[in-house]
């Protein structure tokens, strides 16, 4: 019995000696309990976030939310771990404590260093803002993945017409819950979140959903729901707000041309105007209403008459004729702002007999100024040699079987950065470039089929 007795107490010390033993490696922690000082140490040490996050995932659930909770007492009130605890937690899968009163209290703990914050394109504050909305049952948790699933169940054909109102209902519901909160939280006059903008666009694509529904059985009460789409895009649609906004100065122009469309589609005349105006949007630098609230590197580096894009995801909820165009229509993607506004004033003047021409009309805007980028050279002597490449790359284009002397022929070398970059202009669409890929195939390597920088 002493044997025993004697063995176990030397399995007890071995197994405390492992416990606590120093910790020089990530491997050594795999299964171990939650080391605050560990996490701290690779935290503080920006190159080390991966190996951060890796190493929370490996521990178990009760620690993963001490970690959270670890970290996130780090961030408030302000200091030098402000910043890269912020961006730690950002990093993470939407986390949690497990006690919704301590979510609640760090949570508005990084809210009261982001309230003292008078500028919103600073790095510390977009952690910030993201850290605070990574929050388990939040924004990145529950509006972002809500939304992929309904694009998801359209994409499907899983729509049941019946209960469309009551899912957009809960969906209106949670984007309430988590703007409300955020106003709550950043009350003031300074730097602001800009989730409640990209929620705008949500909510209006939640009213047009409706919109479409009702439009079916009645005209009226439909143009009234694509009217409150447009205000929804409206109501942050101000100076004010939109230049305290981090990222406000880039919804500009979606607000705007998009609540025009909707107040278009609702039989408002002087929207319609308005949009075929937009066709001619103010660059950048040129907009009274934002050129102050750019960030001053991107303002620096900005070409002349930049024009900031609008982005789109789904005018038209549900106004396909089939799952397989309403999947198609489902675009997550910017376009020029002059362009879509052109596009879509001439849809409405001409197609908006019914919903599903005005969508069909509107499906047929692409974007058309993809490039191809085949090499790139380091400078020094590299324009040289890009432009020998670049001749070689078109004699080589014009013996490929098919229709590529459009390529061939929009061929130059252009400077990016510290390199020459083989690349055609920025003049194809969509479509072009998806005939482009099919023919031009691995021939030539790795290629780069892009569109240009938006800042």
């Amino acid at each position: 019995m002493k044997a025993i007795q004697f063995t176990s107490i030397l399995f007890g010390i071995a197994i405390l000696l492992v416990a606590t033993a120093p910790i020089n490696h990530l491997g050594a922690q795999e299964g171990r309990a939650f080391s605050a000082e560990f996490l701290d140490d690779l935290i503080e040490d920006e190159p080390s976030v991966r190996e951060a996050k890796n190493y929370i995932a490996r521990l178990s659930e009760r620690d993963r939310n001490r970690a959270a909770n670890h970290i996130a007492g780090k961030i408030y009130p302000e200091s030098n771990l402000t910043e890269p605890f912020a961006r730690m937690l950002c990093a993470l899968p939407p986390w949690t404590t497990g006690i919704p009163e301590t979510d609640d209290a760090h949570q508005a703990g990084i809210w009261s260093v982001m309230r003292k914050k008078s500028k919103h394109y600073t790095r510390l504050f977009l952690y910030l803002d993201c850290a605070a909305a990574n929050r388990r049952g939040f924004y990145y948790d529950e509006i972002v993945g809500s939304f992929k699933d309904l694009n998801k169940r359209y994409c499907e054909g899983d729509i049941d017409r019946g209960t469309v109102s009551e899912q957009n209902a809960a969906l209106e519901k949670k984007l309430v819950r988590t703007d409300g909160a955020i106003e709550r939280g950043l009350d003031g006059p300074g730097a602001q979140s800009y989730i409640p903008i990209r929620n705008s666009l949500r909510r209006a694509m939640l009213a047009a959903e409706l919109g479409v529904l009702e439009f079916q059985n009645s005209p009226e009460d439909g143009k009234r729901l694509f009217l409150t789409a447009a205000k929804f895009l409206e109501k942050r649609n101000t100076k004010d707000y939109l230049t305290r906004a981090r990222n406000g100065w880039r919804f500009h122009s979606d607000l705007s041309v998009l609540s025009a469309f909707y107040r278009a589609l609702s039989g408002d005349q002087d929207a319609l105007d308005l949009l075929e105006s937009y066709a001619d949007w103010k660059a950048v630098r040129d907009d009274d209403v934002i050129k102050d609230s750019v960030e001053p590197d991107v303002k620096e580096n900005m070409p002349e008459g930049y024009v900031d894009t609008v982005f789109l995801e789904r005018l038209l909820p549900g106004a396909a004729s089939s799952s397989d165009d309403e999947c198609k229509r489902w675009r997550r993607r910017n376009y020029s702002t002059r362009g879509f506004a052109k596009h879509a004033h001439g849809c409405l003047k001409i197609d908006s007999s019914t919903l599903t021409a005005l969508d069909n009309c509107m499906a047929k805007y692409v974007a058309t100024d993809w490039y191809i980028q085949f090499r790139s050279f380091k400078k020094g002597n590299g324009r040289e040699s890009a432009e020998f490449a670049k001749d070689l790359i078109a004699k080589a284009l014009m013996d490929i079987p098919g229709n590529l002397e459009d390529v061939s022929g929009a061929l130059g070398v252009v400077e990016k950065g510290d390199y020459f970059v083989v690349r055609t202009e920025s003049k194809f669409s969509t479509d072009q470039i998806e005939e482009f890929k099919k023919l031009i195939g691995d021939r030539f390597g790795v290629i780069v089929y892009g569109r240009p920088r938006q800042y």
